[in-house]
């Protein structure tokens, strides 16, 4: 029963480290240029800070410009499609 009990533990230390360390990386990066790995696809609302808006603003508009250029660029008829 000991052993066992004492299995556990160990499973439990090791299972909590794990988690430990992925919340720390994610903490350190921007969690809006993470995917989502949340119920429903949802921002890990928790981990966004006040300082993380700007960065994923300006790089949103520089997404939205990229696509327009290679709309006005694109040599093609343009379709509907």
């Amino acid at each position: 029963m000991k052993k066992l009990l004492f299995i556990f533990c160990i499973l439990g230390i090791g299972m909590m480290s794990c988690n430990m360390s992925t919340e720390k990386k994610i903490e350190n990066e921007n969690p809006f240029f993470a995917e989502f790995d949340t119920p429903f696809g949802v921002p890990p609302f928790d981990l966004i800070k006040a300082e993380h808006y700007i960065p994923a603003i300006e790089e949103g508009i520089k997404q939205e410009k990229d696509e327009i250029k290679a709309i006005v660029n694109n040599p093609e008829k343009p379709t509907f499609e």
